[in-house]
């Protein structure tokens, strides 16, 4: 057995840190640099806007959203259905003036 001297039992704790302390710091310039980039221009992020009710000019409280096949957004509203091409909104009243809450 090889025998351990008080000052060594004391040194190993301290040894540890430092060697986190150094790995700490070596992956730092590394996590500073990748939350640095914030464009909408990369790959696989998506453009998101949002719009109020005075935007499309119906009520503020939409139910279900769905887009079709021929590509258009529809929106179950409390107004009716809103039909979103891209730029212009059209709000098709439901029957009865009740609220759309799904669309199928």
């Amino acid at each position: 057995m090889k025998p351990v001297s008080p000052e060594g039992d004391r040194m190993r704790p301290m040894a540890g840190r430092l060697c986190g302390l150094l790995i700490a710091l070596a992956l730092l310039p590394h996590g500073v640099e990748a939350q640095s980039a914030s464009s909408f221009d990369e790959v696989g992020r998506f453009y998101v806007q949002n719009f109020g009710p005075e935007d499309y000019d119906a009520y503020g409280q939409n139910w279900a959203v769905v887009q079709g096949p021929d590509g258009l957004v529809y929106v179950a509203n409390r107004g009716g259905v809103l039909d979103f091409f891209g730029v212009t909104r059209r709000l098709t009243p439901s029957s009865h003036r009740s609220a759309a809450r799904s669309l199928g």
